[in-house]
């Protein structure tokens, strides 16, 4: 089984944001959509670490 999203919640993840950018006034564009936990997980950790604690991180999820 993949661990991977259902393109369909991606997709719908995008059309909301496009949504919500259109209907508002001077809104900024979303450039990044976290989707699914692992994203939101690294989302996170990218912002609250330093660059090589967080290829650290990385580096010891994909190799487990």
């Amino acid at each position: 089984m993949s661990n991977t999203n259902n393109p369909r919640i991606v997709a719908d993840e995008i059309i909301q944001a496009i949504e919500k950018v259109s209907n508002e006034t001077n809104a900024m564009p979303i450039l990044r959509i976290a989707v699914g936990n692992d994203s939101k997980k690294y989302s996170r950790l990218k912002k609250e670490l330093q660059d090589n604690e967080f290829h650290k991180v990385i580096r010891g999820d994909l190799l487990r």
